[in-house]
């Protein structure tokens, strides 16, 4: 209930009200020495006005500011490399307030570190922020695979192919390029994937492939075979290259020539483009020196198509690799006259083809051609090869110095084409300094690093050599290259054999169709006394790549094994197309005398 008013109080009051105002604020009742105006009467009324309706002073958000100095501590650790210290204060920040930049970059940063538990945490809060839904759970597949989670795996690749589904209507793609290079686990992961193709997507032929690219990457090359083959089922009446094309190459790497031969032939009339299947499967014939295959390939080609200058490009490409010169330059020429014809790379392999042949005059004139039809910089690289290899040394180096002058973005390459000219020269000590040199102005180079440790090693300075080999190798654990050279150097110094076989083991598995490391592998395991072991894999390599020190090395385990016969043939034959080489040289002069 409320009080009513008393009128006599309301009067007394108001007339109390009336006395203050006329006495200016005094008891008395004198008159006032001033008397206010209506103006100065205002002022102080729209003084207590305002201070009742202006807003108070903003206090500051303490998590803002922690924030930010969280920001700032991930940006300064990032910067100077400290990818842990980095990834902590992007997920302080993350924690404080949830934005997709910052979870993202976390995650780089914990990947760098080598903190997948880290990365969990950052991709968890990533995912949450709602951004790219796709690739969040991904990367969150991807972890739970490397941490050997099945179950976590399997709700994340769920929620994958579904947010791809709903992106772009591929759902397997992010799946393979997330679980593309996982180094352990292998198993799990191709066991996860298949079960949920299996449940989700049986009849879907991109699903079969996306399991069979996966276990094609791991070199499950049996369960690869058979998840193309239910993909080939599914493709109805036209059967997909890519998936016919992965089959093969699994039964190529199975070491099954035949048998992916006739799996091309008996399915070529169901394919939509018949002669780049066969260009392409040419190609992947040819990567696993199956020369013979491949070139019978690119002649059905021919047959269909005279003029075909694909394939005519690869028939000389290949004549030449096989030691055929005057096939390769009739399928050049050929080439260099179809319609259509890529001219500056057809010029480049008739330039090759003369160098190899010791016709430096005719290699110099169609590497110009190429130069001025397109092909600059690799026909210039090529050109100061020749001035070297001629004694021209001043003239090549001149001339790569001009190449970094017009190419600045390409100079530290330049400047490692440059080390590792010098050092095939055998100008050692300039080599290294010239390296040295780059590597001030491009410290974290990797060409220029590799070829300065080959130049260390070149001149002399074996553990510098080392030293630098091993601090590639600790950067990058894949590193197939520095793996290879440390393993090789320490074969053919007859030291660590055992490190040696497996820093070159470790080499293949990345690379395992690159000859140089074959040979490496055959040699270290002759070094170690099991010239049997060795000779499939020198063989494999010298098929592949002829050079004259794999012939050496090949040579040398033949001869081991009592096959003296064969061992002189492709030594006398080596040395005659390459008198000068150093290594093989030697061992015939040791082997033959």
């Amino acid at each position: 209930m409320t009080r009513p008013l008393n009128p006599m109080r309301l009067l007394l009051w108001l007339a109390g009200g009336a006395l203050l105002l006329t006495s200016g604020g005094c008891s008395t009742l004198s008159a006032p020495a001033h008397t206010p105006t209506p103006d100065t009467r205002q002022e102080p009324l729209n003084d207590a006005l305002s201070a009742r309706v202006a807003p108070p002073s903003p206090v500051p958000d303490p998590r803002r500011t922690t924030f930010t100095e969280q920001l700032l501590l991930a940006e300064l650790a990032s910067a100077r490399g400290q990818h842990e210290a980095a990834a902590q204060a992007f997920l302080r920040a993350a924690e404080l307030y949830n934005e997709p930049d910052i979870a993202r970059r976390g995650v780089r940063e914990a990947l760098a570190a080598g903190r997948e538990d880290l990365a969990y945490q950052l991709a968890q809060l990533w995912q949450d922020t709602g951004d790219s839904p796709s690739q969040s759970h991904a990367l969150l597949l991807r972890l739970a695979v490397d941490a050997g989670d099945a179950d976590m795996a399997r709700r994340h690749l769920e929620q994958v192919v579904q947010a791809a589904d709903s992106e772009d209507g591929s759902g397997y793609r992010p799946v393979v390029r997330a679980l593309g290079d996982v180094q352990q686990q292998h198993a799990l992961a191709l066991d996860v994937v298949q079960g949920h193709v299996e449940a989700s997507s049986a009849d879907d032929a991109e699903a079969w492939f996306a399991l069979g690219l996966l276990a094609y990457n791991y070199e499950r090359f049996d369960r690869a075979r058979a998840a193309i083959e239910r993909a080939l089922t599914l493709d109805g009446s036209t059967i997909e290259n890519r998936h016919l094309l992965l089959l093969a190459g699994a039964l190529l790497r199975g070491s099954d020539t035949a048998q992916a031969v006739e799996a091309v032939e008996t399915r070529i009339g169901a394919v939509e483009e018949p002669a780049a299947l066969r260009r392409d499967f040419a190609q992947l014939l040819r990567q696993n020196a199956a020369y013979d295959a491949a070139r019978a390939q690119l002649e059905a080609v021919l047959v269909a198509a005279p003029g075909d200058a694909d394939a005519l490009l690869s028939l000389g490409t290949i004549a030449r690799e096989q030691g055929d010169p005057a096939g390769a330059a009739d399928y050049l020429r050929r080439a260099l006259d179809a319609d259509d014809a890529d001219r500056a790379e057809i010029r480049y392999q008739l330039g090759v083809l003369a160098q190899s042949q010791g016709d430096f005059e005719t290699a110099r004139r169609w590497l110009q051609e190429a130069a001025e039809a397109g092909d600059l910089l690799r026909a210039e690289l090529r050109l100061a090869q020749i001035e070297a290899e001629q004694g021209e040394l001043n003239a090549a180096r001149e001339r790569l110095e001009r190449l970094r002058r017009e190419n600045p973005g390409m100079a530290a390459r330049l400047l490692a084409a440059e080390g590792e000219m010098l050092y095939r020269a055998r100008a050692y000590d300039a080599s290294v300094s010239l390296l040295e040199q780059a590597l001030s102005a491009y410290p974290d180079h990797p060409e220029l690093r590799y070829n300065y440790a080959l130049a260390l090693e070149q001149a002399g300075r074996m553990a510098a050599a080392e030293a630098e080999l091993r601090r590639l190798i600790a950067d990058d654990s894949d590193n197939a290259a520095a793996l290879n050279a440390l393993g090789y150097m320490l074969a053919i110094r007859g030291e660590r054999l055992n490190e040696a076989e497996d820093l070159i083991r470790r080499a293949l598995a990345v690379a395992p169709d690159d000859p140089a490391i074959t040979d490496s592998l055959g040699w270290v395991l002759f070094k170690q006394g099991k010239p049997k072991e060795a000779l499939a894999y020198l063989q494999r390599a010298y098929d592949a790549f002829p050079n004259p020190e794999v012939a050496a090395h090949l040579g040398e385990v033949l001869w081991t094994l009592g096959e003296k016969e064969r061992a002189r043939a492709l030594l006398e034959s080596a040395l005659a197309k390459d008198p000068d080489d150093p290594t093989l040289k030697e061992t015939t002069e040791r082997l033959l005398q």
